[in-house]
């Protein structure tokens, strides 16, 4: 009588394969996260709730903050500047400790300084370390942030805790 499985490694082949495959992870939304801590109505979610997309009009901006803290990790932003005459602007992303009202917060950041038409745009970075700042770095961007062409200015970097 003739078997009815003709090539069992196949069938065992399967099974392991089956076991180690990795499970589909459900991206995360940005709400998992993420809480929105002013300017709501420039708050939007985009990608399916992957991303947020922060705006701002004459009056206001917008922000957020992590729901966890973190003692080291990596970040990354994509962010596109106001062009045009921008003067009392300042486009920023920082990463700051909690609780933020502490005299002794650390904190790093970018901020993009508005400026005058034909200009080029500053970058200034600061860092605060038990409180203290007064470590202002300000660089003349050899590149247009705000300019159609770019789609995205890029920082990256690793925070270590101390």
């Amino acid at each position: 009588m003739a078997s009815s499985v003709q090539h069992p490694w196949l069938l065992l082949l399967l099974v392991l394969l089956s076991a180690v495959a990795p499970a589909t992870a459900r991206t995360p939304v940005f709400d998992d996260n993420y809480v929105p801590t002013w300017g709501a109505d420039g708050y939007h979610l985009v990608n399916q709730g992957t991303q947020v997309r922060l705006t701002m009009d004459k009056r206001s901006g917008a922000g957020f903050c992590s729901k966890s803290t973190y003692g080291s990790g990596f970040f990354r932003m994509r962010m596109k500047v106001p062009g045009g005459y921008t003067p009392g602007v300042v486009t920023a992303f920082f990463l700051m400790s909690v609780p933020p009202q502490s005299s002794d917060r650390d904190e790093v950041d970018f901020e993009f300084l508005g400026n005058v038409d034909g200009q080029p745009i500053t970058l200034q970075t600061n860092v605060f370390v038990n409180g203290h700042g007064n470590r202002e770095q300000r660089l003349k961007l050899w590149f247009d942030p705000a300019a159609e062409t770019s789609t995205s200015t890029r920082y990256s970097g690793t925070l270590t805790s101390s």
